[in-house]
């Protein structure tokens, strides 16, 4: 998973390719235990940010970098994302979403 901000304004993402890591966890970003990097997993067989949700608990699994953004700017972010195993949710039943 990697992070692409346009703008104006050149806004840069500390390891945005994840392809720094300490302690198997993403240098510059503030990732929970439930990421690792998984290098040969991304997109074009670069380095990959793994989620592994092995449990049925809920928690928000939040990934975050801090960025200085100007007031009044237009940003735009996108992400490319791979899932597997994924089950649909049935009616009434708890879904993820990625935001």
């Amino acid at each position: 998973m990697g992070f692409l901000l346009c703008a104006a304004a050149a806004v840069s993402l500390v390891n945005a390719g994840f392809e720094d890591e300490a302690n198997g966890r993403p240098a510059g970003w503030n990732a929970p235990e439930v990421y690792q990097v998984a290098r040969g997993e991304g997109r074009n067989g670069t380095a990959a940010l793994k989620f592994n949700c092995a449990t049925n608990r809920v928690f928000t699994p939040a990934v975050v970098q801090d960025i200085r953004l100007e007031p009044g700017k237009a940003y735009r972010g996108s992400v490319w994302v791979k899932v597997e195993d994924v089950k649909i949710a049935q009616k009434g039943e708890r879904t993820a979403a990625i935001a």
